[in-house]
């Protein structure tokens, strides 16, 4: 049976007197903070798409640039190999 205290609704559950107004601030609240922690799950999840992205496209020049070495030090070994032969 519903209680009145103070002008906050009290209601008798079993042995406990629940109150209802504070139980729904509570809720409020714990909604709020869901839908905040929604909002920076999202946004964290964005950024790791942007950055795995990044992360893929310097890999790639990585790659590139590493290639880029390997045909230059060979043409530079092949180089001072004539350079021998020449002599």
């Amino acid at each position: 049976m519903p209680l009145s205290t103070q002008g906050s609704s009290l209601v008798r559950q079993g042995s406990q007197e629940v109150d209802v107004a504070q139980l729904m601030r509570d809720l409020t609240d714990s909604l709020e903070r869901e839908n905040d922690l929604k909002e920076q799950l999202r946004f964290s999840e964005e950024e790791t798409k942007v950055m795995r992205k990044k992360l893929s496209d310097i890999e790639d020049e990585n790659e590139s640039l590493t290639m880029q070495v390997r045909d230059l030090h060979s043409e530079r070994k092949a180089q001072t190999f004539n350079m021998q032969f020449k002599r």
